[in-house]
């Protein structure tokens, strides 16, 4: 379940976020700091990295659960 936090500020950095990927089934968790709109790099961080791993037929994606935000 991908979701977007708010990570704080950095000086000089702007705002950050977190954006988490959790699937307590496959036991695969995956997480990312962006400074970019959180909308954007959801996408990239399902496209990069978690789609590429559930890529293998032993654990293939077939559903996504969220929470219907902008992200």
């Amino acid at each position: 379940m991908p979701d977007t936090f708010y990570g704080g500020t950095l000086k000089g950095g702007g705002r950050l976020s977190q954006q988490p990927f959790l699937d307590p089934y496959a036991k695969v968790g995956v997480a990312q700091l962006s400074d970019r709109k959180p909308s954007l790099t959801a996408a990239a961080l399902l496209t990069d990295q978690v789609v590429p791993c559930f890529a293998t037929p032993a654990v293939p994606l077939r559903r996504l659960l969220t929470e219907r935000g902008t992200e």
